[in-house]
């Protein structure tokens, strides 16, 4: 197999380009080559289903529309509301020796190493974006955090960035601490426990 990463960097040796740019070119490479490829497509097209639209505006044009089910939240999506995720994705190329691993992680890939995901989705109205599955998974592995906490922190700090923090600890009958990561650190309690109890409905 040829060392993608000795050849890499005699290129940039002999190219004269810095290291920098040569790894983010390479990493830039390697991911629109997986968003072309025919095996992404396949899998996506294995993984839908065609359901009845009920969208009044365009169900007599389209009666049947495509439909992808998120490994997580097991809830149904169109195609421009999902996002294949590779499971084990957290990937580094930062360096040429991680290139060949890089290459075979994210292109020479296999079905049971990919999954279909929901992704972020904003309200027209608040400006307030739901979190889909393929971001909380990308926290949670990102920070060494459990999937609901890692939804619980992303809503806390976009209710605290919009400065919505303070009315929904109000609406929920909660303390309202003079400083943001105090109030954060209430609603993320707060979010687990309403998870939690929904949990615990479903045993």
């Amino acid at each position: 197999m040829i060392d993608l990463g000795k050849e890499f960097k005699r290129m940039a040796e002999e190219f004269e380009i810095s290291d920098k740019e040569v790894l983010s070119s390479v990493r830039t490479m390697i991911r629109s080559m997986w968003s072309e490829s025919v095996f992404k497509l396949e899998f996506l097209k294995r993984n839908s289903e065609l359901i009845v639209n009920e969208n009044l505006r365009s169900k007599k044009r389209y009666p049947m529309v495509r439909r992808y089910k998120c490994a997580i939240c097991g809830e149904m999506f169109g195609s421009t509301e999902i996002e294949l995720d590779h499971i084990e994705s957290e990937n580094t190329l930062t360096s040429y020796e991680h290139i060949n691993d890089f290459m075979t992680n994210i292109v020479l890939t296999s079905p049971d190493k990919l999954q279909v995901l929901c992704k972020d989705k904003k309200s027209k109205k608040l400006g307030v974006t739901r979190f889909g599955c393929h971001n909380i998974k990308t926290f949670s592995e990102r920070y060494g955090v459990d999937f609901d906490t890692a939804r619980a922190e992303k809503e806390a700090k976009q209710l605290v960035d919009k400065k919505l923090d303070k009315a929904y600890l109000q609406e929920h009958q909660l303390p309202v601490s003079s400083t943001q990561s105090a109030r954060r650190a209430t609603i993320v309690e707060h979010k687990l426990s309403l998870l939690k109890e929904k949990d615990d409905e479903c045993i």
